[in-house]
C-alpha cells in the first residue's frame, strides 16, 4: 500500500546464486523453482510542507526516503520499465505515454510497439491508503508479454494496468499481495485475476505462490526478493510462522505488544507488513502510549511530535519472536529536537523502518507470514519454499 508520507527506494536487481555473482538488472533464476528479484537501494530526500497549529512549532522538515524500483520488460519489443515492489497491494501497473512526467522517471509503456498487446476493455482504478485519500492511479487493464530482463522467463498474455493518470510519483507499482487485494476486487467488487506471484506459479516457474523479502540494513545498497524460495543464510535460526489475522483480503499478523523505555504497551492488533510504506503507522492507542513513553514534549514539527527519549530500542513482540528496532530509526533531527516519524491510522502498518530488521516469507497460499531476525550476511543458501 503506497502512502504519500512514504518515499520509495530504487531497486535494481542484484543477482546471487549459491555463490556470489555479478549484479544484473532483472528477475533471474536462482535455484530450481526459485526466481530472484534483487534491488539497489537509492535514498532520496524530500521536504514536508509545514502547518501552523496553535501552541506548536513549525519548521520545514527534510526526510530521507527509500525507493524500491526493479525492472521488468513489457511487450514483444522489450520495453524496460522500473516498478516499485509493494507487498501491501496486488496489482502491477505501469505509466503509459499519457501519464504525467513525474511517474515516467523509470520508463513508460507504449503499447503500439508490441504485437502481443491487447486491451481487455476493463477500466483500472486504485486508491492507496494515505491520509488525504487522494493518492491513486487510473487507466485500463491490458494483456501483453512481460519478460524477465535476463530472458530466463516470460509471462505471455499477462494482465496488468496501463496507467494514464496518477498522483503517485517516481514509478509504477509491482503489487505482490493476495489476489483478494486486487483493485477490482477490494475496491470495486470485480473478479480476481492471476497477479504476478500467481502467474509465476501458473507458468511453472515456481511451485508455490510464496516469496521471501529482505530489505537489508539501513546502510545497505541492495536487498532481495525471492519468488518461490528463501535464503537460509540471511536469517538466524528458524523462521517463526505468524498466522493470518484481521481483514481477509490483507495478509496481516497480530502484534501482541511493544516494549519501549521500560514500558510494555499491550497492542493485540493485526498489522500489515508493507514494503510500500516507509514509516510505521500504529493504531491510535499504541501511538499515544508510545509517544508518552518516549517523553513527548507537546511540541510538534510538521505534525510529528518532539520526543526526549532518543536512545535504545523499541521491541515488537509477536507470538514466538521479538524484533528490536533502534529508536534512532524512527526519529528525525529538527531545530527543536528529535521528531518522531511514526503516525497512527485505522490501518496499522509496519513499514520499511521496521521491515529492515526482519527477514520475511509471505506464503500467499497458506496465508501466513514467517518472520526471522536478519543476519545481513554476504553469503547465500537459497532453497525452495
Amino acid at each position: 500500500m503506497i502512502f504519500s508520507i512514504k518515499t520509495f527506494t530504487a531497486i535494481a536487481l542484484f543477482c546471487s546464486t549459491f555463490v556470489e555473482a555479478a549484479p544484473i538488472d532483472g528477475l533471474t533464476k536462482r535455484a530450481p523453482k526459485v526466481l530472484g528479484l534483487d534491488f539497489d537501494v537509492i535514498k532520496k530526500s524530500h521536504h514536508n510542507s509545514t502547518q501552523k497549529r496553535s501552541g506548536e512549532y513549525n519548521s520545514p522538515l527534510t526526510n530521507e526516503g527509500y525507493y524500491y524500483i526493479t525492472y521488468l520488460e513489457f511487450g514483444t519489443d522489450h520495453q524496460k520499465i522500473g516498478v516499485d515492489i509493494d507487498t501491501g497491494s496486488a496489482d502491477l501497473w505501469v505509466p503509459n505515454t499519457s501519464a504525467n512526467s513525474d511517474v515516467q522517471e523509470y520508463g513508460v509503456y507504449d503499447p503500439s510497439g508490441s504485437s502481443d498487446y491487447q486491451d481487455t476493455g476493463e477500466a483500472f482504478s486504485i486508491k492507496y491508503g494515505d491520509a488525504s485519500e487522494s493518492t491513486g492511479s487510473t487507466g485500463e487493464f491490458v494483456t501483453d508479454l512481460v519478460s524477465l530482463a535476463d530472458g530466463s522467463a516470460a509471462l505471455k498474455n499477462f494482465q496488468f494496468a496501463s496507467v494514464s493518470d496518477t498522483s503517485v510519483d517516481q514509478s509504477g507499482i509491482l503489487g505482490i499481495g493476495l489476489t483478494s487485494l486486487e483493485a477490482p476486487v477490494y475496491q470495486g467488487g470485480g473478479s480476481e485475476y492471476p497477479n504476478f506471484p500467481v502467474a509465476l506459479k501458473n507458468a511453472g516457474y515456481i511451485d508455490k505462490v510464496a516469496y521471501s523479502l529482505s530489505l537489508n540494513s539501513k546502510e545497505a545498497t541492495t536487498g532481495s526478493l525471492l519468488f518461490g524460495g528463501k535464503d537460509t543464510a540471511q536469517y538466524e535460526g528458524d523462521l517463526v510462522v505468524l498466522q493470518h489475522s484481521g481483514e481477509t483480503a490483507r495478509l496481516d499478523a497480530t502484534l501482541n505488544s511493544v516494549d519501549v523505555a521500560g514500558t510494555t504497551i499491550q497492542v493485540s492488533t493485526p498489522y500489515n507488513f508493507d514494503s510500500g510504506t516507509t514509516i510505521t503507522i500504529l493504531d491510535e492507542n499504541t501511538y499515544n502510549s508510545l509517544t508518552s513513553a518516549l517523553g513527548a514534549t507537546g511540541q510538534v514539527v510538521n505534525g510529528e511530535p518532539i520526543i526526549t527519549t532518543t536512545t535504545g530500542s523499541i521491541t515488537y513482540n509477536f507470538d514466538g519472536i521479538s524484533i528490536d528496532v533502534p529508536i534512532s530509526e524512527i526519529i528525525t533531527d529538527t531545530p527543536y529536537g528529535s521528531a518522531l516519524q511514526v503516525q497512527y491510522s485505522d490501518t496499522a502498518i509496519l513499514g520499511d523502518n521496521f521491515l529492515r530488521y526482519t527477514y520475511l516469507v509471505f506464503d500467499l497460499e497458506e496465508s501466513t507470514i514467517s518472520i526471522g531476525r536478519p543476519t545481513y550476511s554476504s553469503e547465500s543458501n537459497i532453497v525452495p519454499i
